[in-house]
């Protein structure tokens, strides 16, 4: 296969798209079964997963560049074209990007535990992402957890039996399968032991999803703009309901009629940071997100817009 481009072929921006849950078959361009590995590392287990199973469409969810890059280039070498690529928040990316019953397994293999108890809700494995599997799995859908923490599963084990939508099966120690990578090679061959814990969806969920509406925010004004005007927006926080942004830069455009914000959303906890736009158009100005500043249109990004559109009016 021609190598193709680090940004053109297996990693998708899911940004750019208009509608969402998005539309798996068309993107693979064929209707087939949907698996998904959440934190893929290097990239090893889904490259193998994805040659045991050339039929099925994968998704690999990670949210470090560096992973990204490392399977892009495990996928390449392996002519694999069965799998494609997501680089964000897998919390918000499954609840947002899959449709309901839509995913007949999902598997996570060695999360951060986030030991201690401050950091406790960092874990991934917490009721509302539980809530989440119950609507994106198929019925009878199947979820894998691997960890080599013995109370990491004991603790992941309790909440899927608190769950109504999921039957899960006793805690398994050292199970077999087919592929071992390094890091869980290396563990066993120390005589340290892994853990999986495997729950099987029984009864559907509904969820709540933040792109819902995603047309394009925006907010045009019958005024001049001045740059002493614009840099007043400099540190201004604003918060309604569960939406907050924050302007952290105020920027000058010198080739170009009008001015460029750094902005902080943040919807519920899912975090963005990105570009808005003051241009100036044919006398009036328009207020959006920068064309090269991809975002997702969530609550908080469209009340910064808004927001910053009632403040400039006055």
């Amino acid at each position: 296969m021609k190598e193709r481009s680090f940004n053109t072929f297996h990693i998708i921006s899911t940004k750019s798209f208009n509608n969402f849950p998005l539309d798996w078959d068309q993107i693979f361009g064929r209707k087939a079964l949907l698996a998904v590995e959440i934190g893929f590392g290097n990239g090893e287990f889904l490259v193998h997963w994805a040659k045991q199973q050339p039929d099925w469409n994968f998704i690999g969810i990670d949210y470090s560049i560096g992973s990204v890059k490392r399977l892009q280039k495990r996928l390449v070498n392996n002519s694999i074209e069965n799998v494609r690529i997501i680089n964000d928040d897998a919390l918000f990316a499954l609840r947002e990007l899959f449709s309901d019953n839509s995913i007949c397994k999902i598997i996570m293999n060695f999360p951060d535990p986030w030991p201690k108890k401050r950091h406790r809700e960092r874990r991934m494995l917490q009721p509302s992402f539980i809530k989440t599997l119950g609507a994106v799995l198929e019925m009878k859908g199947r979820f894998e957890l691997i960890t080599d923490q013995s109370w990491f599963a004991q603790d992941s084990y309790s909440i899927f039996l608190e769950s109504p939508y999921f039957k899960v099966g006793n805690i398994e120690k050292n199970p077999h399968r087919s592929l071992l990578t390094k890091y869980e090679k290396k563990w066993r061959d120390s005589g340290c032991d892994i853990y999986r814990i495997a729950s099987q969806k029984e009864k559907n969920n509904k969820i709540s999803r933040i792109l819902e509406d995603t047309e394009i925010p925006h907010v045009v004004l019958k005024r001049d703009m001045a740059f002493k005007q614009i840099s007043q927006l400099l540190n201004f926080e604003y918060s309604k309901d569960q939406a907050l942004f924050i302007i952290k830069k105020v920027y000058q455009k010198f080739s170009t009629d009008g001015y460029l914000l750094k902005v902080i959303t943040k919807d519920h906890e899912y975090l963005q940071v990105f570009y808005i736009a003051i241009s100036r158009n044919n006398g009036d100005w328009i207020i959006k997100p920068d064309d090269n500043s991809p975002v997702y249109r969530t609550l908080a990004v469209k009340l910064a817009i808004k927001k910053l559109g009632m403040i400039l009016s006055k």
